[in-house]
């Protein structure tokens, strides 16, 4: 594409509007019905002159790309394409791989375009790339709610939260073996747990 646009709202003037009207979470009033922005907000109208994405699996048997080298090859030719006015798309960056190296690649190359293009928008499950907000402020997590009652998404955009995958949650929703499930929760948890007491060890 030639030319995109998109409505990025300042976070600073959404934090104060927040702030101003608790009620900025709810559409019943009529305020922030798609969670994109609130009704007191003005949000930016920008232009791009050309829209770059990494979007889907581009593994091929004929050409013999598997799933991470496919991402490697668009992420070549985008990083050398992107320029200060492009809107760049990328899902599930840093897939296909050994998740930690996933997570530098995938870090690095947001780094670089944060200097590189006009705007990213990543999707990724890289619980690594989740902090990236808490230590630079050129990223912001965004997040799409999601009703762990019905496990469906209610598409409604919350800003400042990474969110979670709810992984095995939609699992057991599609039927998944509950012996499995179980065993996985009990692995997870222990996981999450390890990697607290990693944390704490690195403060200390």
């Amino acid at each position: 594409a030639k030319a995109g646009m998109f409505l990025p709202v300042d976070r600073a003037e959404l934090a104060a509007a927040a702030a101003h009207n608790p009620s900025t979470s709810s559409s019943s009033n009529g305020q922030n019905p798609s969670g994109l922005y609130h009704s007191s907000v003005n949000p930016t109208v920008l232009w791009f002159d050309q829209v770059l994405a990494d979007i889907g699996d581009a593994q091929s048997l004929q050409q013999n790309l598997s799933t991470f080298s496919g991402h490697i090859r668009r992420l070549k030719l985008l990083l050398a394409a992107a320029g200060p006015g492009s809107l760049v798309l990328l899902d599930e960056v840093g897939s296909g791989t050994d998740p930690q190296e996933g997570a530098a690649l995938a870090r690095a190359v947001l780094d670089v375009l944060a200097d590189q293009a006009r705007l990213t928008l990543a999707t990724s499950h890289h619980a690594e790339l989740k902090t990236a907000a808490d230590e630079n402020n050129r990223y912001i997590n965004v997040s799409m709610e999601f009703d762990v009652l019905t496990l469906k998404p209610t598409y409604k955009l919350c800003w400042g939260s990474a969110g979670s995958s709810n992984a095995l949650d939609i699992a057991q929703a599609l039927g998944f073996d509950s012996k499995v499930l179980a065993e996985a929760r009990i692995l997870a948890r222990a996981a999450a747990a390890d990697q607290q007491q990693q944390q704490r060890g690195t403060m200390e």
